[in-house]
């Protein structure tokens, strides 16, 4: 190392756009901003999607994995097709900033008809027509996404000052993931459900006549099944009993359910246009944040020999590799989250609760990791956090009535305190570092793989990395998908009726799936990352040989 490495970096190495090298607040929130697109499109997707193939659209859980299995696949092979493009393109505006601004409005309006599927028809149908709509959204969600992370990469190259860019578009994420947990399924259960006349009439005299308790029109709103943790057994027996004795018709329990599932019909369409209509906003927030140059010269080679070269490089293949653990797992776990609230837990009700309080401690914890990376440096950072969000989650395997027994009640508030809360708070802090630490860490790796390849293409690598961790993490998702259907899960049918409740085998694999499966995924990328030697010393030499060699 020499002495030069001891000045501030800030000062060696200028900033690839016009303007200071320290950004100012306002810049580092816009850039913020525009995330929250993709951490709310992406978090709606994750949670909620293949729970809606299933559960509402009636599809089989393997063809619903398929679909999802296709979209990604597309993903992962259009993301560094659009970081070449992106890369190689000139105008006016910049490199970036004219693909994000362009993207905006098709992104909003396609991911608007995501939720909108017909739910009558055959499974060839609806799966054809999930396919082409999934994929015209991700190929706009890609032109935003991919340049937005580019132009990240390019905003500054001090250690710090890009951990701190990090944080706040991690913040934006976490915050808008928050929104996009709690608020679908307050709209969801908002709607309306409209149960037949006879339906009703047949539950008015049962309740006169004392067979059925007063609340049961609010426990068939959360429909008559396992699932419904207000449906208890005895409830259970009382309605068997009316529809025995004919106080309630044959079909009592088909016919709730099948109105039940017609109003999830109307609310998840809902969802998709009101967040649909904000996506076409935040791209402009980091558009009108900063000016690209229009004038640098950079090195670029063919696509497949610039893909040959990123991915021959040992730093990067270590990020990619510990990259792909992280989020795939994440994907896993987000997919299967509805399923284990429901069936394992019979807390459907309480989800967007619990799992916004998740996103609420995550959003406070952000802050704690850039401490402890600047104090320390990303790679400690990183294992530190991920050995605390992987080992928690093998929590998941106690038994349900241990993670939901009451331990008190806050007086005043009559709210009550399982289990599950403590937990809440340990994966929320476990949860920030996955989101703001992976993602801190990949500027210094590019830099680092910029110096041994000579490519000088952000988006290059951004899409690199984006296949390889989207193409796995689709494989993954299918896998769990498959699993499921294996393991016996009913799925909705397409006239609506619900099964009353899942075999014991599916809710094992739920379980299994969340509570084992997924911390050992999560913990295995510590050993793929205990190679990665880039700190900020490293960093420092990277930046002044870089400076060195091209002249930046």
């Amino acid at each position: 190392m020499d002495e030069s490495l001891g000045r501030p970096v800030e000062k060696a190495v200028e900033t690839p756009l016009l303007g200071a090298p320290r950004l100012s607040l306002w810049q580092k929130i816009f850039y913020g901003a525009g995330d929250s697109t993709n951490s709310m499109s992406g978090t709606i997707i994750d949670l909620f999607l293949l729970y809606y193939f299933t559960d509402v659209l009636g599809l089989k859980p393997f063809l619903a994995g398929l679909v999802l299995l296709i979209g990604r696949i597309w993903d992962a092979v259009n993301d560094p097709l659009v970081g070449y493009i992106s890369d190689r393109s000139k105008s006016r505006f910049g490199r970036r900033r004219l693909f994000m601004a362009l993207s905006a409005v098709p992104l909003g309006i396609t991911y608007i008809f995501i939720w909108r599927i017909p739910a009558e028809g055959s499974d060839v149908s609806k799966v054809l027509l999930a396919i082409l709509l999934y994929i015209l959204y991700d190929t706009f969600n890609t032109f935003f996404a991919v340049p937005f992370q580019a132009l990240g990469n390019e905003i500054s190259q001090n250690y710090d000052e890009r951990t701190s860019l990090v944080a706040w578009r991690m913040l934006f994420s976490i915050l808008t993931g928050l929104i996009s947990t709690v608020v679908p399924m307050m709209i969801v259960n908002a709607v309306q459900v409209d149960f037949a006349p006879a339906v009703l009439q047949a539950v008015d005299n049962a309740v006169k006549s004392g067979l059925l308790p007063q609340n049961i029109l609010d426990v068939m709103r959360g429909g008559l099944t396992s699932a419904n943790g207000s449906y208890t057994q005895e409830l259970l027996d009382k309605v068997k009993s009316g529809i025995a004795s004919g106080a309630l018709p044959a079909g009592f329990i088909d016919s709730v359910n099948t109105a039940v599932t017609a109003a999830k019909r109307i609310g998840y369409p809902l969802v998709g246009l009101i967040f649909g209509l904000s996506f076409i906003v935040f791209p402009f927030f980091p558009v009108v944040a900063f000016r690209e140059k229009t004038d640098v010269e950079r090195k670029h080679e063919p696509f497949l020999k610039s893909m040959g070269l990123i991915l021959r490089d040992a730093t990067f293949r270590r990020l990619l590799g510990f990259y792909f653990l992280i989020w795939a797992t994440i994907g896993i776990i987000m997919a299967y989250m509805m399923y284990y609230f429901k069936y394992y837990l019979h807390m459907e009700s309480s989800f967007d609760l619990i799992a916004g309080g998740m996103f609420v401690v995550a959003a406070f914890a952000i802050p704690i990791w850039v401490k402890v990376s600047e104090k320390f440096d990303k790679k400690v950072a990183n294992i530190i956090g991920t050995l605390i969000f992987g080992g928690i989650l093998f929590a998941l395997l106690l038994p349900a009535n241990v993670l939901t027994a009451v331990w008190f009640t806050i007086p005043g508030l009559g709210f009550q305190v399982s289990a599950l809360w403590p937990l809440v708070l340990i994966i929320g802090i476990g949860l920030a570092a996955a989101h703001v630490m992976p993602n801190a860490i990949m500027p210094e790796a590019v830099d680092a793989c910029r110096l041994s390849t000579g490519i000088h293409s952000e988006g290059a690598y951004y899409g690199a990395l984006n296949f390889c961790f989207k193409a796995g993490r689709a494989v993954a998702i299918l896998l769990a998908s498959a699993a499921l259907q294996w393991s016996g899960y009913i799925e909705v049918s397409n006239t609506g009726v619900t099964p009353q409740s899942q075999p014991g085998s599916a809710v094992l694999m739920i379980r299994l799936i969340m509570g084992l499966v997924a911390p050992l995924l999560i913990c295995s990328s510590v050993f793929v990352l205990r190679k990665y030697k880039i700190g900020r010393k490293e960093h420092q030499e990277i930046l002044r040989q870089l400076a060195e060699r091209d002249g930046e």
